[in-house]
């Protein structure tokens, strides 16, 4: 019985040590603060949300769009729109419901799009690329990535759209 523990608690230090040889140790971040550069009073709240934003995209004409962030699970609208100061779904509930699982980055471009990407749970469903019509809410277009673009555990996260709205660049982890 000694000599099954004792086998168990050697493979799981050399588990543990090629842990700490693949990942590193990890250093505590160093402190980039700064001090502010605007006093409060030079700020203003434009909008508050009872749950973290992802990422947020103001149109030229000054539209605020925003994500609720995937890691707050959010159970309701995921994707909105700010209207009157009043955070409306965009495009509607329903079409959120059917193809957005997890969307975070936004970026609204010069031809009326708002342009999503949605990381689906790291990769554990369809990560997609959408866009927007802004003043219809249709889906204008649509791009499903390939399992060896977005693997298992993939974050796409960000994105930028080129201003004649032909490239997209996407960040992921």
């Amino acid at each position: 019985m000694t000599r099954v523990f004792l086998g168990f608690a050697a493979v799981f230090a050399l588990l543990l040590l090629a842990v700490r040889l693949i990942y590193g140790g990890g250093n505590p971040a160093r402190d980039v603060n700064t001090p502010a550069q605007l006093d409060a009073e030079q700020l203003d709240i434009v909008f508050s949300y009872d749950q973290p934003i992802g990422d947020i995209a103001v149109t030229g004409a000054g539209e605020i769009f925003f994500t609720v962030h995937p890691a707050a699970k959010p159970a309701g609208n995921k994707l909105l729109r700010i209207v009157d100061d009043i955070a409306l779904p965009f495009p509607d509930g329903k079409t959120q419901q059917q193809g957005l699982q997890t969307p975070l980055g936004l970026f609204a471009d010069n031809n009326s799009r708002l342009w999503v990407i949605d990381h689906a749970n790291h990769a554990t469903g369809s990560v997609r690329l959408s866009a927007f019509n802004i003043d219809s809410g249709e889906r204008v277009y649509e791009h499903t990535f390939a399992s060896d673009i977005a693997p298992l555990g993939a974050l796409l996260q960000h994105l930028v759209v080129s201003r004649d709205g032909q490239f997209v660049m996407i960040a992921g982890t």
